[in-house]
């Protein structure tokens, strides 16, 4: 619609955490992807290409403009490198002087998990550290990032989460799609405890899921 207002829903996260799944949600829920290239993962290789060669304002701006023209004013896109500093925040600035807005989505797992998973695909060392910086990330800007915590048993919550904060009038249902879901842990009994350190990002960021849910609880308790 011409007279729709410009609103970008920008996903971020930790590898294997789900961002995926959350993409081919809200691309189906009124948000599509700008492009007719997307890779398997969901991403957009122009756009990983203008976030790995620094996030240019005008190389983003020339690609948003088009975006809006061709796809509409609500779209979605979803890449791991909008939780490095300061790439986010330029995509989100750059839109908003197109006449737009941002709404940021940072997918976040259970650490055991997420080693567990990315060891299958990304064997190398270096899986704490990438963790731990993109957490870091999500959570300095933690007023900003709606958290959704990639655990089947938080599917119920995520779906509502997204609901209340994309305003939808109908329930996505893309979450409860199994076959989207990297390895899990069987053992709950085992997650977190083998990484200590992790822990603590792990938990905190699922404390701000549950500020997000409240923030929500009142904005539509008074509306």
């Amino acid at each position: 619609m011409k007279n729709e207002a410009r609103e970008v829903v920008l996903i971020a996260g930790i590898g294997h955490s789900g961002t995926s799944l959350c993409s081919n949600t809200v691309s189906k829920s009124g948000y599509p992807i700008p492009s007719k290239e997307i890779t398997s993962k969901y991403e957009i290789p122009k756009i990983r290409n203008i976030n790995e060669n620094g996030a240019r304002p005008k190389s983003i701006k020339n690609y948003m403009g088009s975006g809006f023209k061709v796809f509409g004013n609500k779209l979605s896109i979803k890449d791991p490198r909008f939780a490095r500093d300061k790439v986010i925040i330029r995509w989100s600035d750059v839109i908003s002087q197109l006449g737009g807005k941002t709404k940021w989505i940072f997918c976040f797992r259970n650490p055991t998990d997420y080693i567990d998973s990315m060891k299958v695909q990304h064997p190398e060392a270096g899986l704490i550290k990438r963790y731990v910086q993109a957490a870091e990330f999500g959570l300095f800007h933690k007023r900003k990032f709606l958290f959704l915590d990639y655990d089947l048993n938080k599917t119920k919550t995520n779906v509502l989460c997204l609901r209340r904060y994309l305003n939808l009038s109908f329930t996505p249902k893309n979450l409860y799609d199994v076959s989207m879901h990297h390895f899990e842990t069987k053992s709950s009994v085992s997650k977190s405890k083998q990484y200590p350190g992790l822990e603590r990002l792990y938990h905190k960021m699922c404390e701000e899921q549950q500020k997000s849910i409240g923030r929500m609880e009142r904005r539509y308790r008074y509306v």
